[in-house]
């Protein structure tokens, strides 16, 4: 859809748009690297300070599990939150 105003803007040029669209995964690249070495154990040495931490994905699990928790929780009270749909009628 064409300006009223006949200005062209800064994304309107598609060379703009591939240059944010690159840059933007650029930085997902360099900011997911400490990840990557995380993962594989390069240059990173675990301390864990309890037993349960020495679990492999302990703390993957451990999210998996607390983000179903917080499903059946949140399923379970909605059910007596619910309102009919002529409520605000």
């Amino acid at each position: 859809m064409p300006n009223s105003d006949n200005r062209t803007y800064w994304l309107d040029r598609p060379g703009n748009v591939n240059k944010l669209f690159y840059g933007v995964v650029a930085l997902t690249v360099v900011l997911a690297i400490p990840d990557i070495f995380a993962l594989f154990n390069i240059f990173y040495d675990k301390h864990p300070k309890t037993e349960i931490e020495e679990i492999p994905f302990f703390y993957g699990l451990y999210a998996m599990i607390s983000m179903l928790v917080l499903l059946g929780v949140s399923n379970s009270v909605s059910n007596f939150l619910k309102r009919d749909e002529d409520y605000y009628d």
